[in-house]
């Protein structure tokens, strides 16, 4: 077996629900080098609290200039409320096709989180995730404009702000599990 073949044997008892049998597949001495199973073994202990272990396992892939892996990193340290390492790795995440780490550092600027509030980074960051069709980006983007702008310019983010309800609407039933409707909160998103 080669890492190519591990990671379409862990998916496989991914979508069967067998979770612990797909972690200990991606942890066997072969599929630990699989970039795809060192990623999702970051998740999931991610996602059960075990920041140490989601680090090492984010860290082999982000090694490999993972963008993924490189958002995840920073995850764990807002967890750990290192925001400001979080925001360099949300950066070098985006810069290596991981534009969600545009909304991330954004948004740690915009509400100050460990770090002084800067409007204009957060505005900087918010516009390249938008570039990239984020729709978080670009309503964060049209958030923080209400409340820099004139009465005009308000009036007419209203509107931008409807056309991205609709093009946000429009992924979703094309394809609700769509990247760039990452972070937008929907009910019926599938896991």
């Amino acid at each position: 077996m080669d890492t190519t073949d591990c990671w379409s044997f862990a998916y496989e008892f991914i979508v069967s629900g067998e979770i612990e049998k797909a972690i200990s597949l991606c942890e066997t001495e072969v599929c630990s080098n699989s970039i795809n199973c060192q990623r999702y073994l970051g998740w999931i202990y991610y996602k059960r609290g075990d920041m140490e272990k989601s680090l090492s396992w984010f860290g082999k892939a982000a090694d490999q200039k993972d963008g993924e892996a490189l958002f995840g990193i920073g995850s764990v340290l807002v967890v750990k409320k290192d925001f400001q390492s979080a925001v360099s790795y949300f950066e070098r995440a985006a810069n290596n096709g991981y534009p969600r780490g545009y909304q991330w550092a954004g948004s740690i600027y915009h509400r100050g989180s460990g770090v002084s509030i800067d409007l204009d980074r957060a505005e900087k960051y918010y516009r390249q995730g938008a570039a990239h069709g984020y729709i978080m980006a670009e309503r964060s983007l049209i958030s923080l404009r209400m409340k820099k702008e004139n009465i005009f310019v308000k009036f007419i983010l209203i509107f931008k702000f409807v056309a991205l309800l609709v093009k946000a609407t429009k992924i979703s039933v094309r394809d609700i599990n769509d990247p760039r409707m990452m972070d937008v909160p929907n009910y019926f998103k599938k896991n």
